[in-house]
């Protein structure tokens, strides 16, 4: 009678309001104290007013049925119940508390997993020890900026991680610079200044970073040739702005002269041999007679030769040209590749014997160095051979 029935069903957590004898005496608590013939009531709910309201009432109506039952001669109510200011569960502070313990707990147990199993090159140190090759360099990544066309981004992207750039931060150019003297330094014991730079994936920074040597190796005063024999996906003609008509292929199969194939001073002593139209059989072209004559003719008239090649996981181009250069660069992407990849390509580069001159180790991530992220290969480089006639920049695909 002192509470409404919509009220009680909510205190006793029931539904559709029936408060059935079970929901109540489950709510009840009674004990002796102490073993002695004192009677302790309690009562949980969701209200502590009704709480104390309910063990007042069993206090009032209790004393006549325990003695017709148990035959006592009196029973008397020594104290009242009064709610409680605070209630009893759940405690919220102590629950947080453990929450935060085992969220904690379970935390580093993720990342000790995570780690453990991450095989990803992340210190150069490691990367050394187990190949017993040099660290040419690293090379610190660059912010381009945010870009919600992917195109449109990678498009900045190679315009804006130049040497070239003023924008360029001042430390990735020292980085460049680190990796120049590197090379030239490994490279001091040959006749023949000829490099082919490869990588072990696609998409791991290798022709921005192949562009960028050979830029570095200019401005100390060298003549340069860069070559663009990633007749697959050629995209030094489109970093440095220039024609892709005639190149590497038409120079091969005699159907160009050197004077129109090779783009002078695209800087300042650096002279650019595009890729040329892409021909249906790369590989073949590069292991000719021809091209190794080719390159032993700039060779000659050069300084250095900077060759870029496609990823060494991909196709055998970078193998087939073993003859012609004095050694291979692997560029490798910070957090990305991955051991188990990089292994596969060192042991098809052992197979042809290629001197690897080192490793460079792009797009690091100072701030997040201790972070853990995996490789997963991009499906956006597309190596086959399609039969189709005109594409940017006048290009033509041989049939």
């Amino acid at each position: 009678e002192l509470y409404d029935i919509n009220d009680l069903a909510l205190i006793f957590d029931v539904e559709d309001n029936e408060i059935s004898i079970s929901s109540i005496q489950n709510s009840f608590n009674m004990t002796a104290v102490d073993q002695t013939e004192v009677i302790k009531v309690s009562a949980t709910t969701l209200n502590p007013n009704v709480s104390a309201d309910m063990c007042n009432i069993i206090a009032e109506i209790a004393p006549d049925f325990l003695i017709r039952i148990v035959g006592a001669g009196s029973v008397e109510i020594i104290d009242s119940a009064v709610s409680e200011a605070e209630p009893i569960f759940p405690n919220v502070a102590l629950v947080s508390i453990i929450g935060a313990i085992i969220g904690l707990g379970i935390a580093v147990y993720v990342i000790f997993v995570i780690d453990y199993f991450d095989d990803t090159i992340k210190e150069t140190e490691d990367l050394s020890n187990r190949y017993n090759k040099p660290i040419l360099g690293e090379i610190q990544t660059i912010d381009t900026g945010k870009s919600k066309n992917k195109k449109s981004k990678a498009t900045h992207s190679l315009s804006s991680t130049m040497l070239t750039d003023e924008s360029i931060p001042f430390n990735v150019v020292e980085n460049y610079k680190s990796i120049r003297s590197n090379i030239m330094f490994a490279l001091g014991t040959t006749d023949k200044k000829v490099i082919a730079v490869s990588s072990a994936n696609p998409g791991e920074g290798k022709s921005t970073t192949t562009a960028n040597v050979a830029i570095a190796l200019a401005q100390t005063g060298s003549s340069v040739l860069l070559i663009d024999a990633d007749m697959r996906k050629p995209v030094q003609h489109k970093i440095f702005k220039s024609s892709n008509i005639d190149g590497l292929s038409t120079l091969i199969i005699m159907r160009s002269t050197e004077d129109k194939a090779i783009k002078s001073n695209v800087i300042q002593g650096l002279d650019l041999l595009s890729s040329g139209p892409i021909p249906p059989n790369p590989s073949e072209l590069l292991a000719s007679d021809r091209f190794k004559t080719l390159i032993s003719e700039f060779a000659k008239k050069y300084d250095y030769v900077v060759i870029d090649t496609p990823p060494v996981n991909v196709v055998s181009d970078a193998m087939v040209m073993n003859d012609s250069i004095s050694g291979i660069v692997i560029v490798l992407k910070y957090s990305s590749t991955t051991f188990e990849s990089l292994s596969s390509s060192m042991k098809q580069i052992e197979l042809v014997r290629s001197n690897v001159l080192g490793f460079v180790l792009n797009e690091i991530d100072y701030s997040h160095r201790s972070r853990i992220a995996y490789y997963q290969p991009k499906g956006n480089y597309a190596y086959g051979y399609s039969h189709r006639s005109g594409s940017e920049s006048g290009e033509e695909v041989f049939d």
